[in-house]
């Protein structure tokens, strides 16, 4: 958007002001004005009693648009001069839209493009300043916003003090969003591939390249953090494909829903039979009452699942016998999947049925099928009180398993 690195800014939600409730200025009156907001982020996480802190809302919002600013685009952007920004659209604190610029269009312009005048009321969260050709749009929804542009100008909008505290900010908000980064590494002869020997020339079964596969499993992984399952916490995100390319950067994929585990909408912490060590009947019973993350992006979802399009759906987990039959019923083409419980049985949750599933692509974290000599492309080498021992391949499948595949 023009702007340094050093000025991030995010939209955090802000309650409606009331009679008798001190003037507002600047962005402030912005956001009273019902319109899209804009205001500066905090890196607060909230908990729950006997719970670790987990990652808030506003953070992960912030995360994903950090995030969305690295989406592997076809296009050729390292000439240009400007740079890429990454926008999420929220509405009553759910994710509609995913964004990052293009070539010809900043993320801002792009979120007019794709929701127009749906964006009223709705949060922005950018991964830098929006220009003020972006702001003057987005805030066109309100006579309100047209006297507050005539008074203060455009550029004092975005100039401090609404975007100084994101500096103090932003640094563990990074770190954050590296380390899950790196739960995800980028191996030459490990990604998601299929174990099945069907070769089609259908594009619903062709799998994604590699890099938009990672980046879409790392943005399931910042859902994970939100979790109300302290043991284990889990992500999902449905993306699709047009059959062209939008103005987007993204190219022709667009955002369908994401979620995580949790308890139902709504319920206190007491509500539901929690995770127990020391008593395992009640670890069983806790299973019962989650919301599977499948089923809340199922659930949650912004947009429908179209027959004629390529849909897929990542999971940091092999989705569950309760979630395949979802899954393969909405329709969707692919799954893209961490392969630790496929086939397996635990307590009362089962994974059966996953390896079993026909009709839809899946895509497990694995050695790349067609490499017949991995070694080659693989540190087979470690020391051991110093002394060099050679790896075997089984060893080295494991480590790289566990490192991007293991719990969050």
């Amino acid at each position: 958007m023009g702007a340094g690195r050093g000025h991030r800014a995010a939209a955090a939600p802000a309650p409606a002001p009331t009679a008798g409730s001190a003037p507002m200025h600047g962005a402030e009156e912005a956001v009273a004005a019902g319109g899209p907001r804009l205001v500066a982020a905090s890196t607060q996480t909230d908990s729950m009693a006997g719970q670790m802190p987990r990652l808030s809302k506003v953070n992960l919002f912030t995360l994903f648009s950090l995030w969305m600013e690295l989406f592997p685009s076809a296009e050729q952007q390292k000439k240009s001069q400007v740079k890429k920004s990454g926008l999420v659209v929220v509405k009553n604190m759910k994710i509609i839209g995913l964004h990052c610029s293009s070539t010809d269009l900043h993320a801002g312009q792009i979120s007019l493009i794709k929701h127009g005048s749906r964006l009223k009321n709705c949060d922005l969260y950018f991964s830098r300043k929006p220009c003020s050709t972006c702001l003057k749009m987005i805030v066109n929804d309100e006579e309100t916003h047209k006297q507050i542009l005539m008074t203060i100008g455009l550029e004092n909008l975005c100039e401090n003090p609404y975007f100084s505290n994101l500096r103090q900010n932003m640094k563990d908000l990074v770190l954050v969003l590296a380390t899950v980064a790196a739960s995800v590494p980028a191996f030459g002869c490990f990604g998601f591939y299929s174990s099945e020997s069907r070769r089609t020339n259908e594009t619903e079964h062709q799998a994604l390249p590699q890099e938009i596969a990672r980046h879409c499993m790392i943005q399931a992984r910042l859902l994970a953090y939100r979790t109300e399952d302290h043991k284990t916490g889990v992500g999902a995100i449905i993306w699709a494909e047009e059959k062209s390319r939008s103005c987007d950067g993204t190219g022709a994929m667009y955002f369908v829903g994401c979620g995580y585990n949790a308890f139902p909408v709504g319920s206190e912490y007491a509500d539901f039979p929690h995770m127990d060590d020391k008593q395992k009947d009640r670890e069983i019973r806790k299973f019962r009452y989650i919301i599977h993350a499948e089923q809340n992006a199922l659930t949650f979802r912004c947009r429908e699942i179209k027959a004629d399009e390529r849909s897929m759906i990542f999971v940091t987990k092999c989705p569950c016998d309760e979630c395949v039959p979802l899954i393969k019923g909405a329709g969707i083409k692919q799954i893209y999947a961490g392969d630790v419980d496929a086939g397996k049985k635990k307590a009362d949750i089962s994974y059966m049925k996953f390896g079993e599933l026909e009709g839809v692509s899946k895509f497990t974290w694995q050695l790349n099928p067609l490499h017949t000599n991995a070694l080659e492309f693989h540190d087979s080498t470690a020391r051991e009180n110093g002394v060099q021992k050679t790896k075997s391949l089984d060893d080295q499948q494991h480590q790289n398993k566990k490192l991007c595949l293991g719990h969050c």
